[in-house]
């Protein structure tokens, strides 16, 4: 059995982890969380930290799908694995997930099934399901959002299902839970099941952990399953929050996404330093890894570049540098991919390009 001791070294990550193991009264030497051996990823595109990709193990979507499986009209908000496992057990449903790649992860959902679209963007009278289950980023404004489109697609009875995250993932989630939990129980009738939810630990959480010095974690993230039959009480007004959130997604910047191989690439455009060369490091990413996942690190906004390996760069360049990645994703070798951007005018120069090639492993 692998065991990992987290000391006064592995800050950062370490410590969330460390945190969170002991508020599910688990540690680094504990069976269940070290140890596990299983393939880098067993999804033929990898998935992004920026997309907020933690899946639920196989098992626990197959336990959730059984949960769900009565039911005869079902929404997945967010939960590809839990519409696969569905799919596979012929139950009705729809997936709805802001991620187009999730067709290709999953090519035994149907495609009719597949509705691709942000949440803030789901027509709510678009269907009225007997059963909404979802799985939005542990954040409370997001948690709590989710939690209002629920309500607004299901019928008084219908189930709801979510997850939530435990009292140790940060300083503040006492409180966000409680507050979480008050605005459950005023929408219907909530059980709480704790720690049943079990996530598989993505290969760029991998890669953090590592970098952190965590190695043989495995899959450690729990979650507590609510469980929501949404009564007759006061249905909570959406449009204000939907149009507000339309309006924070115009202005944040940019991100293009290419898929190289299995890797997903994010490529923000717009700069992240003025002078030098078209990539170089981010200060505190020892060999270009961002050794945390956690939204609220400074290092974030300096990240130009952010592969599914949690791989980062600054970039000076980035339309350049989106030229590049375009020919790559198209199959072209680095050597080829330089030649297009040259015969463009971009500007990339040779150094930037062995970078490129360097954090994300294909030959220069």
């Amino acid at each position: 059995m692998t065991t990992t001791l987290i000391t006064g070294a592995n800050r950062g990550l370490g410590f969330e982890v460390a945190r969170q193991l002991a508020a599910l009264g688990l540690s680094t030497r504990d069976d269940h969380v070290s140890g596990l051996t299983r393939p880098a990823t067993r999804y033929s595109v990898e998935l992004h930290p920026l997309d907020y990709e933690w899946y639920f193990t196989p098992d626990t979507a197959r336990m959730l799908a059984r949960q769900l499986g009565s039911r005869t009209d079902v929404v997945c908000i967010g939960t590809p694995t839990v519409a696969s496992a569905l799919a596979e057990a012929h139950v009705h449903m729809r997936l709805i997930d802001r991620n187009p790649l999730v067709e290709r992860r999953f090519p035994n959902i149907p495609r009719h099934s597949v509705r691709v679209a942000a949440v803030h963007d789901i027509p709510i009278g678009f269907d009225d399901p007997d059963a909404v289950i979802f799985d939005a980023p542990w954040y409370y404004g997001d948690l709590r959002y989710w939690m209002l489109t629920a309500q607004a697609l299901g019928r008084p009875g219908a189930l709801v299902l979510f997850s939530l995250f435990p009292s140790g993932t940060r300083p503040s989630a006492p409180r966000e839970r409680t507050r979480l939990l008050r605005l459950a129980r005023a929408m219907g009738d909530l059980t709480v099941h704790h720690r049943v939810l079990h996530y598989e630990t993505p290969l760029f959480e991998e890669h953090a952990l590592s970098a952190a010095n965590l190695r043989g974690i495995g899959d450690w993230r729990r979650g507590d399953l609510f469980e929501l039959r949404l009564g007759h009480g006061p249905s909570f007004r959406l449009s204000l929050e939907r149009r507000i959130r339309r309006l924070i997604a115009r202005r944040q910047p940019g991100w293009r996404t290419f898929v190289v191989g299995a890797q997903v690439i994010k490529l923000r455009m717009r700069r992240t330093h003025l002078l030098g060369a078209a990539v170089r490091s981010v200060r505190g990413c020892p060999n270009d890894v961002l050794p945390t996942v956690s939204a609220r690190d400074r290092r974030r906004s300096s990240i130009g570049l952010w592969t599914s390996r949690n791989r980062v760069l600054s970039v000076g360049r980035p339309r350049a540098v989106e030229q590049f990645l375009a020919a790559l994703q198209r199959g072209l070798d680095p050597t080829t991919a330089l030649q297009t951007v040259a015969s463009t005018g971009g500007d990339l120069d040779r150094a930037s390009v062995v970078h490129l090639t360097r954090i994300l492993g294909i030959m220069p």
